[in-house]
């Protein structure tokens, strides 16, 4: 199913402290995009994964910091790197947990032709940009092969208008605007 079609808008910017290292909303898009990842999921994989369909930022942080702070890691050395791979680690435990037959695959930089290929498969992938001087994470819903661009949900807003329009949700952006740094692909797995 069509990510675009499934998932919601999704602000980051009114989001509450996260439950347990009080993140502040903007500066949780690593955990927007991979909730945007678990929602689609839940979706699509109603038997096993349905109560994560409606799972919001904050609960989803919730479970992803007990789960963190269970593996010993604490906010300290939270480097963007180490804290998107976590996230990417912790959604492929809950699904095979779970008996979901997927995988977040990481690859860095990722290619052009890897993310085209992802969404053909039709499911979100987060992609890692220097869309921000910091670096900023995404949601790719779909390519448009005419226009050559791809359909993001960002969750801070539009980035084409430096952010001053708050509604990322749609929002088309090309492959060289993104600047990719990472790119978040599901695959299909079966976990033993």
């Amino acid at each position: 199913m069509s990510p675009y079609k499934i998932l919601k808008r999704n602000d980051q910017r009114n989001d509450p402290p996260t439950p347990i290292w009080k993140t502040l909303g903007w500066a949780e898009c690593m955990g927007n995009t991979f909730q945007n990842i678990a929602n689609w999921t839940g979706a699509c994989y109603q038997e096993q994964f349905g109560a994560f369909s409606k799972t919001n930022t904050f609960s989803y942080y919730a479970g992803f910091e007990t789960w963190l702070n269970g593996h010993g890691f604490s906010p300290k050395n939270k480097s963007a790197n180490k804290i998107s791979d976590l996230h990417a680690k912790y959604m492929n435990e809950l699904f095979r947990m779970n008996g979901v037959p997927l995988e977040i695959i990481v690859t860095r930089p990722g290619s052009k032709k890897m993310l085209i290929e992802a969404l053909s498969e039709e499911r979100p992938c987060g992609v890692g940009t220097q869309i921000t001087p910091d670096g900023h994470i995404i949601t790719a819903l779909e390519y448009d092969e005419k226009t050559d661009l791809f359909k993001t949900s960002d969750s801070y807003g539009n980035a084409k208008t430096m952010y001053k329009n708050h509604d990322g949700f749609g929002v088309d952006y090309d492959w060289d605007f993104m600047n990719v740094r990472a790119l978040y692909i599901l695959n299909k797995k079966e976990w033993k």
